[in-house]
């Protein structure tokens, strides 16, 4: 096996997380997604979107991030995607929600927008209210995260042992390292003040 893929890029890194932790025998290419190297083959020709990561296994060539972890772990038995279907629907119900919620406004409304050039808009004030409404859905969603998913001392998302869950929330909460969130003792204060002071405003 193939694993595409630029430490750099957020859901790369979660791939890149299961690949490690299973220690599984598979064959890393980098990708510089700095240097443009996600336009040129054989990037380019594995993958239409020309993102990372791309798997390719033999013939079978796998472009979604979720799918090469559900993949991987279900190919190798990870301990990491239980076999129980129950186990299996709330790790891919975390990782659908970290997906198309978390990551929706943290990443592309928040932190992006203050780091790559082709995620800004197209004048400042336009970028600020889209770093401030993503600075404001991102702390709803982290509240849930520490609330509900988290809550109760659970030491995983899914309980007593990690899951592909964990690697897709870690690798989406580390962008914050970019732009100097602080997540130590989240607490969901009502108004937001404590918590507002460890979350900034934006560049």
């Amino acid at each position: 096996m193939e694993l595409y893929f630029d430490p750099v890029a957020t859901t790369s890194r979660a791939v890149a997380a299961l690949c490690e932790h299973d220690d599984l025998a598979i064959t890393l290419h980098r990708v510089a997604l700095m240097k443009g190297e996600q336009h040129q083959p054989p990037l380019s020709a594995l993958n239409p979107n020309r993102q990372v990561p791309v798997l390719v296994d033999d013939d079978f060539v796998l472009t979604e991030a979720s799918a090469i972890l559900r993949y991987l772990a279900r190919r190798t038995r990870s301990v990491l995607y239980p076999e129980d279907i129950r186990q299996q629907a709330r790790i891919d119900e975390l990782i659908a929600w970290f997906e198309t919620n978390l990551y929706r406004d943290f990443g592309f409304q928040f932190v992006y927008p203050q780091l790559l050039p082709h995620h800004r808009r197209r004048d400042e004030a336009g970028n600020d209210a889209t770093i401030a409404w993503g600075r404001s859905q991102s702390i709803r969603w982290l509240d849930i995260l520490d609330a509900h998913f988290l809550g109760h001392g659970k030491p995983y998302l899914c309980g007593e042992a990690p899951s592909l869950a964990d690697l897709m929330g870690g690798s989406i909460i580390s962008l914050g390292d970019l732009v100097g969130c602080d997540f130590d003792n989240w607490r969901a204060s009502g108004d937001g003040s404590t918590r507002c002071r460890r979350f900034p405003a934006g560049r």
